[in-house]
């Protein structure tokens, strides 16, 4: 009996020891961007992205699992004053993140239309600060900024 409590005292030290040097993606991402808020949270296949912003910019970093612990991948600021500012992330993945920040208040919907004409609507985060994000594969398509009625005041065109 005090052989079997003495091996489970060992085991919980030793789990406790263990998750003392695991960091959480949230610690990972803070040790490269202390002073960022953090906007949202995407899963992705790899890991996660976290939208975040910082000193007048918007930022992605994408982050992932490595040992007990996160790793941060990449990470990618954007700045700008186009009615529409973006930055991509995770890209070569099937699972690429299109993200930015409108500047022109009277855009209130973004949009990317794929080459085959397929629509992708981006997900707009906080609308006081108007961030926005879609998940796509990287191919020829138009990013579109429209007005409230439908008017197309923004439009940039990515290629292979």
């Amino acid at each position: 009996m005090r052989k079997y409590m003495m091996t489970t005292i060992i085991l919980m030290i030793a789990t406790l020891l263990s998750a003392c040097g695991t960091k959480t993606y949230e610690e990972a991402f803070r040790d490269v961007h202390p002073n960022a808020e953090i906007l949202h949270e995407i899963k992705i296949q790899k890991g996660i992205v976290i939208l975040y912003s910082e000193k007048q910019s918007v930022g992605a970093a994408e982050l992932s699992p490595e040992g007990k612990g996160w790793n941060v991948v990449s990470s990618n600021n954007i700045g700008g004053n186009d009615a529409i500012s973006y930055g991509i992330i995770n890209k070569g993945a099937d699972d690429e993140i299109l993200f930015g920040r409108i500047n022109d208040g009277k855009i209130t919907k973004v949009q990317l239309k794929k080459e085959q004409g397929e629509f992708i609507e981006a997900t707009i985060l906080e609308p006081k600060k108007s961030i926005w994000y879609l998940q796509w594969k990287y191919d020829n398509a138009e990013l579109i900024g429209l007005s409230r009625e439908g008017t197309i005041l923004y439009q940039s065109t990515f290629r292979k």
